[in-house]
Formats: C-alpha cells, structure tokens, sequence
C-alpha cells in the first residue's frame, strides 16, 4: 500500500527562515551603521562639554590668582553611549587631561622705581610655567582636536589647524598680566575628574614698571600657536605705528623654539604677577625683595616713637608671610625693635600674613633741634648665602628725621601749624568727637580709622607737613608721614587705631608745630581694630575719557571681618588739586563702579546725569558684598573741575570714607587717605 506525500507547510517554514534572515541583515546593518553614527555623535556632543568645561576650568583657575582663595573645576574625561538591549557598544571612551613640560616666561627690560628696583632693574625676569592639554580617546569620532589651556589661551588643536575658544589676558591697555601655572598633573579616565586649583602666589600687588632707556618692554612667552596667530589675539592691543593712545603693543615676532615675543612701546605699565597650582609638586616661591611701606621720611619728636613696616615679596611682587626681617644696619640716634613685644633686645620680627614686619624706631637722643638718623632692615633672599641684606633687594633703607621736644612752635617761625578739631570732628562721623581744646575722643569700634586735618596761618601752600604719634601701640600713621598742604593751606592724615589708651597726634611744618590729644576707646569691639574693611594701601590712577590724563582713581579694599560685609556707599572727603566733581561721560560706565571678584567687570555700580560733587555722599544703585579676608577695587570715574575739564590725579592725595554693613546689619564706616 502506497502513503499518500503532503507539502503543505513548507511554504510556512520557508517564510520563517527568511523572515529571520532579512531580520539578522537588518540587525547586522543597524549594528554596522547606525550605532556607529549614533556614537560618533555621543562623543561628539562629549567633546564640546569637555571644552566648555575647559573654559570654566581656565576661568576659575583666573579667579584664584586674583582673588587668593583655591577653587576646583570638573572635567568630565571620557563618556557612556546609551544602552542598548539588542546592539552592541564598544568599551566607553576616555580621556588625559594632564600638565605639559614646563618652560619659561620672561619680562624682558622692566625696570620699576624706588625699593621695587632693586630687583625690578631692568634684567630679564623668567618664570616657570605649564600648560594643560585634553587628549580624547575615542572609538568612532575620527580627528578630535586636542583641547590646550596655555599662557592663558584656550584653544583647540587639530592636525593642521588651531581653533581658539578664549583669548589671551597677558596684555590689555598698559597692564601686563601673567598667571603662571605650577605642578604636576596627569589623569586618565572613563569618569569625571576633578581638579583642585589652589593659590600659590596671589596677584595682591600691583607694580608700576616701566621701560629699560632704549629698549623696548616685551613678554617672550612659550607658545605653539604661530606668530600670525599670536597677531590676530592680540589684534585689539597692537599699535604698529604707535599712535593710538590706547594701544601698546609694537611688535609680535618670532622668537624660536616656539616662543613668541610681544614688544610694548616705550612707557608706564601696571605689571600683575600671580601663580597658582594644580596636582602635585607645586614649587612655592622665595622671598626675594623687600620695600618699605611706611617710616622712610618720616618726622618724629625726640619724646615720640615711629612705627617701621617693611614688606617682604617673592618674585611674583607678592607678600611672603613668615619670613625673619632683622635690623642690619642699627641707628645711631635710637633704638629699633619689634613693635609687638616692645622690647629693645628684639631686633627680628616674622613677617604676617601680609608680608610685613613691623618695626619701632624710639629716638634716645637728647635732641634739640632736627637731626636725621639712618638705618636698615633685611632678610636673607634665595641667594644661599645665609646673610640677611647681603644685596640691594634684601635691604631696605630707612632715614627718619628727628625733631627736638622745643621745636614744636614758637619762636622763629614762617608760619604756624594748628590742629583743625572742628573738620576732624565733621569728617569722621560718629567715630571722633573732638572739644575746642585739642583733645578729641576716638571710638575704634565706629572706625578703624580716622582723617584728622591740620592747616597753616598764615596760609602756606604746597608745604610739607610730617605727622608722627607718641605711642604706636595705641595709634600709628596710615599710609604717608608727610602731606602737602593745598591751596587752603590745610592738609590731612590718616590714623590707624592699635589699641586702647592716649595718643598723642603730631603735625610739624616750617619750623612751627602742634599735638592733638586722642583718647582712643573700645578697641577691638566689634568693628575697630584690625577687624573691618580696610585700606590695602593699593591703589593707582588710569587714562579716562582724555589721552594721557589719568583721572581715574581705583582702590582696593580688604575685609578683616570674619564675615561678609556689604559696601553700601562711598565719599570722597576732599582732594588735592582742583578735582571738584566725580562725573562720567560714556555710556555703560558709572561715576563709582565695584569689582568683587577681580574679574575687571562691575559688580556694584551707580551712575547719575550731573555725577557727584567731591564731599558727596554716593549710594551705590546695589550693594556689593565682599567676602571675609577678600578684597574688591573701588574705581572713581572720573575727577573734574567744575568747569568739566578732566584732573590728573596721579601724585594727588584724595581722603575717601567708605560706608558698610556688616553680617549682624550694624552700619560701619573706615576712612583713609589716599596717596594716588
């Protein structure tokens, strides 16, 4: 018997084959291509958040040089593709960020005046720094760039090609800026790195320097962009044929082994030297030059005392806390000793957190009349030679002029020199009130310090007054020994609280002299002191809306609080010289403007139609809020007469007070000289 065939269901089982066949080929093409395309924008899309993130991190690394407090920045260094539950990824890509070798910056022909000279001499200035370079490591996106941060440059290198994303700060105007970087950095991954920028030498300082005679001031940086590349950063800074006012750079050439030169056009430059660090062996800098700050000129009765203050710096003009300043050169006429301890047998002192050592000079002879004493104060520098002044920049001269207990008025004089108690008394607020018989009350936890003013009778003008204190425990000199009267014949001085008890305020001129009696009181309690916002001592003046004149007055301020305060107005008190008012003329700027966060742009700013007269108090349109142990410039735009025409501040002293509120809402004020 013979079964019958039946091939019904091959058909079905035929369909199924090739169904799952053109499934695999479609699978197989989607693996093949669509997943690479997707990816390849993964790691595109990756790429541009690594170079944003470079941004921020350049930021950020600017910031802690200017502003001294350590910062960190995020670089995420590789990514993850999405998952896929049918396909097939590759191991997730990866990246280095890491430090490239070091090589030098060098400042060439930069010669500075006074102290600062001695080092600042017009010899070649080198400074070691690294970049830091972004290298990616990734599976499809073919011909990434490499993302480098330089010189403070952010760039991206391609194989024939350089794209900038953010341009050079070195030079702008007449200031010079360098922030070198320091350490060892080198970290590869799929994740995210986190990169701790710590402050190693912070742009605190300003110094004014100018040109070698017949030689030009140029920067020689260590670059790998071209020289038409360097051109085109600098495009908005060069002035080839040197006669835009505003532009200073001459000439960027080739200066081999990839590095370029950018020569300035002979002149006056504001030099800002700053060093940070990141990863590991971060070299700090040496303590190589000091200058005095306060003392050198100073006049000072036979009876009195004078405080000395001599700053030590690194290279990068930066204070050097913790280094030993001890007297080398001993006077003749006194004795100078550490002004904490008060003891004559201490002649060494630490420099603080600010660099500086402080010093009392204490006449012994029985003078007279006026003889001059000299003496000077060193460190030992990087020199190896474990000898304290051993050079020009580790000694610091002094020369004090000493005036006899009978030479305060009187006698054989061309003019006489009088306290003015009733302007004192009106130009500080509630923090000093004087009575009519030169004796006033200073109530330190108001103001740290005070303007006290002196004038002549008969009028003399363009005088020199010299200031001295009785007791530099209770009170010192701030800032310059020695005001010039103006065309009022008055002049001021501002006086720093140190601490509680009676002082006496001394003013000598043309033979004639006078003491004002203070009774300083609570010291330390809340607001007087050192604890407050405070005078750096910084400060200098800019071109304005005029070539050439500098009627733009900037200051800097630090907060000694140990907490934020907000500054909520400013006043100038008076000036020297014929500036009546405050007033701009350009649009976007206003007549006061406040920088927080060394930046160069206004955080804080007010503007008015008519500006502000001088002795006008000016609210600022939004408080500016400074940080504990932070500072923040305060620019004055800018002084005229009242006719209109602009006043060239620079060598001009102006008294400024400064209004603000601390964390506890209590309303404080601090008002200093300025000596621009």
């Amino acid at each position: 018997m013979r079964l019958r065939t039946d091939d019904r269901g091959v058909t079905v089982q035929i369909g199924t084959v090739l169904l799952f066949a053109v499934l695999i080929v479609l699978l197989s093409t989607y693996q093949a291509s669509v997943v690479p395309q997707q990816n390849e924008q993964v790691e595109f899309n990756h790429n541009q958040q690594v170079q944003s993130q470079l941004q921020d991190f350049r930021d950020e690394l600017l910031r802690t040089a200017v502003t001294g407090s350590g910062g960190s920045a995020s670089v995420a260094l590789g990514t993850r593709y999405p998952v896929r539950a049918f396909f097939v990824n590759p191991a997730p890509p990866s990246g280095t960020l890491a430090t490239t070798s070091p090589a030098d910056v060098r400042l060439v022909n930069a010669k500075a005046a006074g102290e600062t000279g001695d080092y600042w001499n017009g010899d070649d200035r080198s400074f070691r720094t690294r970049g830091v370079t972004y290298e990616p490591l990734y599976h499809v996106y073919q011909d990434p760039p490499t993302t480098v941060y330089r010189n403070g440059v952010l760039y991206n290198r391609f194989d024939d090609a350089n794209r900038i994303e953010a341009g050079q700060r070195l030079v702008r105007g007449n200031t010079v800026s360098l922030v070198a970087l320091g350490g060892s950095l080198s970290k590869s991954s799929s994740g995210t790195a986190s990169v701790n920028i710590r402050p190693v030498s912070s742009a605190t300082r300003t110094v004014t320097v100018r040109n070698e005679d017949g030689e030009e001031l140029a920067v020689v940086v260590p670059t790998k962009l071209s020289v038409t590349e360097w051109r085109e950063l600098l495009e908005g800074e060069r002035d080839p044929e040197e006669d835009d006012p505003g532009k200073h750079v001459t000439a960027v050439e080739d200066a081999g082994s990839d590095r370029v030169r950018i020569s300035l056009e002979p002149g006056v430059y504001e030099l800002r030297l700053a060093k940070v660090g990141v990863g590991s062996d971060v070299n700090e800098p040496t303590a190589t030059y000091a200058v005095d700050v306060e003392g050198n000129g100073a006049t000072v009765r036979a009876d009195g005392t004078q405080r000395v203050v001599a700053e030590v710096r690194d290279e990068f003009n930066n204070p050097v806390s913790g280094v030993s300043v001890t007297v080398t050169d001993s006077p003749s006429g006194g004795d100078l000793y550490d002004a904490e301890t008060g003891d004559p047998s201490d002649t060494t002192v630490t420099t603080d957190d600010r660099g500086r050592a402080v010093f009392t000079y204490d006449p012994t002879a029985d003078a007279g009349g006026t003889g001059t004493d000299t003496f000077a104060l060193g460190f030992d520098g990087p020199d190896d030679d474990d000898t304290e002044g051993s050079t020009a920049a580790e000694t610091v001269p002094y020369e004090v002029h000493v005036r006899g207990q009978s030479d305060t008025g009187g006698g054989d004089h061309a003019y006489r020199v009088d306290w003015r108690e009733a302007e004192s008394d009106a130009d500080n607020g509630n923090a000093l009130t004087c009575d009519s018989d030169e004796t006033c009350t200073w109530d330190a936890s108001a103001s740290e310090t005070v303007t006290l003013t002196v004038g002549t009778d008969p009028t003399a003008q363009n005088a020199d007054v010299a200031f001295s204190v009785s007791d530099t425990s209770v009170a010192s000199v701030s800032g310059s020994a020695i005001g010039t009267t103006g065309p009022d014949g008055t002049t001021t001085v501002t006086v720093r609280a140190e601490g509680n008890g009676e002082v006496r305020v001394y003013g000598s001129s043309g033979g004639s002299g006078d003491a004002l009696t203070i009774d300083v009181r609570n010291f330390g309690d809340g607001g007087g002191g050192t604890a407050g916002v405070t005078y750096t001592g910084e400060s200098r003046t800019v071109e304005g809306t005029q070539s050439g004149v500098r009627s733009v007055l900037q200051v800097e301020l630090r907060n000694e609080l140990s907490d934020a305060a907000d500054l909520t107005a400013v006043k100038v008190n008076s000036t020297q010289g014929p500036g009546k008012r405050i007033r701009e003329t350009e649009s976007g700027v206003g007549e006061v403007e406040i920088d927080v966060d060394g930046d160069g742009n206004s955080d804080s700013t007010t503007d008015r139609r008519e500006g502000w007269a001088v002795g006008e108090r000016i609210s600022l349109a939004s408080r500016a809020t400074v940080g504990s142990g932070d500072t923040a410039v305060v620019q004055f735009f800018e002084f005229r007469k009242n006719n209109g025409d602009p006043v060239d501040m620079q060598g001009r002293r102006a008294t400024v007070t400064v209004y603000y509120e601390t964390a506890d809402g209590e309303t404080k004020t601090t008002t200093f000289t300025v000596n621009a």
